[in-house]
């Protein structure tokens, strides 16, 4: 019967369907944790600019003092052991977070069935969402 619904009927259920506090409390969730992940990302970013002229300046020392090639090797792998770690923890975050998705996954499937009749319809309420072009 979704076929017959008219487009504001669809546009009544969308709505309802996205203001569910599950879906809501979701959303929420996931925003700040791709904010985290910006933020750590930009972080690392930071990081890696100053390392790169770190790096550089004990590869020129490391000419001239012989045992400074191995304490910067040391602490290569160190730092790759630690990326390591935390490349871990961010998949078993990005795993958890996914988890959560099929908590609204019934909500999620219901909206995009709607938008797919609303777009079948041409409805106004999409197009009012559109940007200009």
């Amino acid at each position: 019967g979704d076929d017959q619904l008219s487009c504001d009927q669809m546009q009544t259920e969308m709505t309802a369907t996205m203001s569910d506090p599950a879906v809501q409390a979701r959303i929420a969730q996931m925003g700040a944790w791709a904010q985290a992940q910006q933020a750590q990302m930009d972080q690392a970013r930071a990081h890696a600019g100053s390392q790169v002229a770190t790096n550089m300046a004990m590869g020129v020392a490391s000419s001239f003092v012989p045992w400074l090639g191995y304490a910067q090797m040391a602490a290569q792998q160190a730092q790759m052991h630690q990326q390591m770690q935390q490349a871990r923890a961010q998949q078993a975050q990005a795993t958890e977070m996914m988890g959560g998705m099929e908590t609204i996954m019934p909500q999620m499937m219901r909206g995009q069935r709607l938008y797919e009749l609303a777009q079948g319809k041409q409805c106004a309420f999409l197009q009012r969402g559109a940007p200009a072009q």
